[in-house]
């Protein structure tokens, strides 16, 4: 079966299609379409002729041709088109390839592009110039390969420390443009100190003074005056009797060993000072010496402000604190507390070692956290370290030195029935509870332990 197809005959046009087209309209010779016209429907359904007007020569069977619909033109050939440019026979494998200049398709040789291999890099890397160990290096312009620079090596740094100049026990110095190495400066010695204090100038039982430019040494001068002379001038009583004791500062002190048991007044300091011994020994001002520390200042440090009736004193191990007593063989209480410690922030899984502060033997009746954790309670470090790469699954070995262990999986608490009984087994017994804290909440966190716990030894 032909597909729906336009003849031209020689003296009109005749659709033959199978959309039922209703030839028959045409039922007088008279009214048939002439050469070179379309009979068609409108776009209501009537029958219309139009004329054809056609691009090129010749006469052409219409089966598959194009027909313009913008102005009734039948396209015969590719060169009819408007936007395209044929203007020499086409040769096997040519494209069409649009000219943006001319605004037209225009035929053009095919572009054959061919996979980049491992030659094509080669040749671009210019690997044909390479030599063993050189390295690939950019120019500015191209790939070069040039000679690998050597490491630094022990020679060059002695070379660049200028080594070969130095001499044993020698420092290296920087000079402001380069290392030199120089003698090492010897320590101030005794003989320094005499010859910066002109010793070499002074007498027996002369004293060295600074006299405003250098030190030297002079002759002490004498107390002109005795006790009697001064006495002598005045009554005892009246305040013309003083014996002056002032000094400019220490340094002008006489010799403590000579004037031992003498006293003397420091201006600089604002003190007074006695020679004892062959030194000059500081006397405390009155606002030196501190209040008489009193029944109330004794309260304060114990904090009696908290104690109860026959409660007793104890060290918690940075103050002082008061709790009830712990009596053996008598009807007397004793209460519950609560005691804590927080882990570093640890990953998921991760654990770490922690120290709980109770009671050197206690009963544990419950561990609580704050998050999904692993806790696990020993009676030394020992232990503890001994039991670190158990896991989960695994009880621990009677005796090992497990007093309990908890795995809670969320914040809450688990309760021991009957009570634990928990002790510590430091060579000198402390209030040291030792635990080991694994993080299961599902996230980096700190994980706080709370045990609650009754004393039994304190």
């Amino acid at each position: 079966m032909a597909l729906p197809h336009i003849e031209l005959l020689d003296t009109f046009a005749v659709w033959r299609d199978y959309f039922n087209f209703v030839v028959d309209e045409f039922n007088t010779a008279s009214a048939l379409p002439s050469a070179n016209t379309l009979v068609r429907r409108d776009a209501n359904g009537a029958i219309a002729v139009t004329t054809l007007s056609f691009v090129g020569t010749g006469i052409e069977t219409l089966e598959n041709k194009i027909i313009d619909a913008a102005n009734n033109t039948l396209i015969l050939s590719l060169n009819d088109l408007q936007d395209v440019a044929v203007s020499s026979t086409p040769n096997n494998n040519q494209i069409l390839r649009y000219n943006t200049t001319s605004g037209n398709w225009i035929v053009a040789n095919e572009t054959v592009y061919t996979e980049y291999t491992d030659s094509d890099v080669d040749a671009h890397l210019n690997k044909n110039s390479a030599s063993n160990n050189q390295v690939l290096s950019w120019t500015g312009s191209d790939y070069a390969w040039i000679t690998q620079t050597a490491l630094y090596s022990n020679s060059e740094v002695d070379t660049h420390l200028n080594t070969s100049t130095a001499s044993t026990n020698q420092i290296l110095s920087w000079t402001g443009s380069d290392y030199d190495w120089i003698d090492t400066p010897s320590t101030y010695s005794n003989s320094d100190v005499d010859t910066h204090l002109n010793t070499g100038t002074a007498s027996t039982n002369q004293i060295l003074k600074w006299n405003g430019s250098d030190y030297t040494w002079a002759n002490e001068t004498p107390e002109a005056d005795t006790l009697d002379s001064v006495i002598s001038r005045g009554s005892t009583t009246t305040t013309t009797a003083i014996i002056p004791f002032l000094y400019s500062d220490q340094n002008s002190f006489p010799n403590a060993s000579t004037y031992h048991g003498a006293i003397a007044h420091s201006h600089q300091d604002g003190a007074m000072f006695f020679a004892h011994s062959g030194s000059w020994v500081q006397l405390a001002n009155d606002s030196d010496i501190p209040n008489a520390y009193t029944n109330s200042n004794v309260d304060t440090h114990l904090n009696t402000g908290t104690a109860t009736a026959n409660q007793v004193l104890s060290w918690t191990g940075t103050d002082y604190n008061w709790v009830n007593q712990s009596t053996s063989g008598s009807s007397s209480t004793v209460a519950r507390t609560t005691v804590s410690a927080t882990t570093a922030s640890i990953a998921n899984d991760a654990s770490d070692n922690i120290t709980i502060t109770g009671f050197k033997s206690y009963y544990l009746l419950k561990i609580q956290t704050d998050a999904a954790a692993w806790v696990t309670l020993y009676i030394d470090t020992a232990s503890r370290s001994a039991d670190a790469n158990r896991n989960i699954l695994t009880d621990p070995i009677p005796a090992d030195g497990v007093i309990a262990e908890a795995i809670l999986p969320t914040a809450t608490s688990i309760r021991f029935a009957p009570a634990v009984l928990g002790w510590n087994n430091d060579s000198v017994p402390s209030t040291s509870i030792y635990a080991k804290v694994v993080n299961q909440s599902g996230s980096t966190r700190t994980i706080t332990t709370t045990l609650t716990l009754i004393q039994v030894e304190s």
